[in-house]
């Protein structure tokens, strides 16, 4: 096994011999081994029992030291480059995982409004957006069926849109006529899977899903495609 470059080797003392990997650049190796630093000085390993106060201060936190120019394309609004690079979004979610699973959820969560500004945003939008989003000052979401469902009449009864980057359950747009979808729904995922294992054969599955909208949806769709 190859030695790890000094830069590979992070504040915990762990060596992270994949950053010798020939797709990666020195400029990677130098990026995870600033933030695992920054993530060790300033990042708890455990939230509190107000996580969503937590998880805002963790996007100031975020974007005040300069993190989410990585969420961001174009130097002109904010962005690290002219272009998102996957391998860096890669190596920052890594590395926050390690130190808090909260702190990488923060960052995508941030990198899901403004990686879909940065690719198909008006010029106006990314003028309007992507500075804020880099300084941690506009959140980006919703990302959880709870909270988007929660949200669903008050953003009708104040006529207010409301953009749903990750939450994945097929029921949330149907809520409020102000509620635009930008990722998946779960069923597009699970269909196709079930129609795949009927076609191939398969008579048996044996399904595991969290008992909530998401789990539900994925576990109905496979359901139907595979025994229809």
């Amino acid at each position: 096994m190859s030695q790890p470059h000094d830069s590979a080797v992070a504040a915990t003392g762990l060596a992270h011999d994949h950053l010798d990997w020939p797709f990666f650049e020195p400029r990677h190796r130098a990026l995870a081994r600033e933030l695992d630093a920054w993530a060790a000085a300033h990042v708890r390993d455990r939230h509190g029992d107000d996580v969503d106060a937590d998880c805002r201060a963790l996007v100031r936190a975020l974007g005040g030291a300069g993190w989410l120019t990585h969420a961001v394309g174009g130097r002109a609004f904010g962005g690290a480059a002219d272009a998102i690079d996957t391998r860096a979004i890669c190596i920052l979610r890594e590395t926050l995982a390690r130190h808090n699973g909260l702190a990488d959820f923060a960052f995508a969560m941030q990198g899901l409004g403004s990686g879909a500004i940065s690719l198909a945003g008006t010029e106006a939008q990314k003028q309007a957006w992507l500075p804020d989003l880099v300084a941690g000052k506009a959140l980006a979401g919703f990302g959880l069926t709870p909270e988007a469902l929660a949200v669903a009449d008050i953003a009708t009864e104040a006529k207010k849109p409301m953009v749903i980057f990750n939450a994945a359950t097929s029921i949330i747009t149907t809520k409020s006529p102000y509620i635009a979808r930008t990722s998946m729904t779960l069923p597009q995922i699970s269909a196709p899977m079930g129609t795949w294992a009927a076609k191939n054969g398969i008579k048996k599955v044996i399904t595991l899903v969290a008992d909530y909208g998401p789990g539900n949806d994925a576990e109905g769709a496979f359901k139907k495609t595979f025994t229809a």
